[in-house]
């Protein structure tokens, strides 16, 4: 599965390497935006660490037994960990130990893959520091999370960190393009994806009710500028709008920080702006506002996505970051 996992060469073969001589240490953390191959590498390198018909230094066959339990989620000895709602229970964490405690069942090497780190709590994750600090034998750890800050410093100091890298505007351009998405469209939702993948994908499913990427882009251009010029009713319609979920939330977020980057780099270096079907809009209103100005709403949007990551009230974090918006 290696090889259909875009972008990443770099971290993968880093993991390769350490298969290759017979390094891998027992818990990695994989860092990295969502939607950019982290899951998918964790489960790839559960494979290969087990498959039945590969050279140390192949990817895994997927088609050996191992690998299609794997591939199936079948496989008694690969143990996925995610949150149970919004965070990761220490109920989970004590179950995990209890079946650490046997022996694995078939696997050359037990992989525990626990996704969203971040949203383990002091407790739970007090409770995997003490597996991390003395693992079962032929049992090793991948913890997957945004960013290594984001992870409780003591589980940070036991994992030997892998970054993954946002995917460039033009290699989510061309994998849309050859996923049978138009190229116009394909340049919008590169711009829009952040460097995820993932993401640029979820925009291009055709969903009932869901508006075209491009529409809703703009559309959240219009309510930037809104929030910016508008009075205290566009502040907390803002707010009302947005906060209905929060994954969508998020995006939200970040297409918003994507306007602003453009804003503030547009007077310095045309060629460098993302969003360039919007350019013109773009060029009116950074003429209007200063550097310092848009540094201070990148801060204050970055701080409520930080916000509403760490489960604080989503329709707060967008109202508090209005109203400073606004007062600017």
């Amino acid at each position: 599965m290696f090889d259909i996992i875009t972008g990443q060469d770099e971290p993968l073969s880093r993991l390769m390497t350490m298969k290759k001589n017979g390094a891998v240490p027992h818990a990695l953390l994989f860092t990295g935006i969502d939607g950019i191959g982290k899951s998918l590498a964790a489960l790839s390198y559960a494979m290969a660490l087990n498959c039945k018909a590969v050279e140390p230094e192949s990817v895994p066959c997927r088609q050996c037994r191992s690998c299609k339990k794997i591939l199936g989620e079948t496989h008694p000895d690969i143990l996925p960990i995610r949150p149970s709602g919004s965070i990761i229970k220490i109920a989970q964490i004590r179950d995990l130990c209890q079946k650490l405690l046997i022996k694995p069942v078939e696997a050359a090497v037990r992989v525990v893959i626990v996704h969203d780190t971040h949203t383990m709590n002091p407790e739970s994750g007090n409770a995997l520091l003490k597996v991390l600090e003395e693992p079962p034998d032929r049992t090793m750890f991948i913890l997957i999370s945004d960013q290594a800050s984001d992870v409780l410093p003591t589980i940070l100091s036991r994992c030997q960190r892998v970054s993954f890298s946002p995917l460039s505007r033009g290699s989510i351009k061309d994998l849309l393009i050859q996923n049978g998405v138009d190229a116009h469209q394909a340049e919008g939702v590169s711009a829009m994806a952040c460097g995820s993948l993932g993401r640029a994908l979820s925009l291009c499913e055709k969903k009932p009710n869901r508006p075209d990427p491009l529409v809703f882009r703009r559309f959240l251009f219009d309510e930037l500028v809104s929030l910016i010029r508008g009075g205290t009713f566009d502040v907390l319609s803002f707010a009302e709008k947005f906060s209905q979920k929060k994954d969508q939330t998020l995006n939200v977020l970040d297409i918003l920080l994507s306007f602003i980057r453009d804003l503030i780099v547009h007077p310095f270096d045309k060629d460098t702006v993302i969003n360039r079907d919007i350019a013109d809009e773009i060029e009116n209103i950074s003429g209007s506002m200063t550097t310092a100005s848009l540094l201070c709403m990148a801060d204050l949007i970055t701080a409520a996505h930080q916000g509403i990551k760490a489960n604080a009230s989503v329709r707060l974090c967008l109202e508090t970051m209005a109203i400073q918006i606004k007062r600017i």
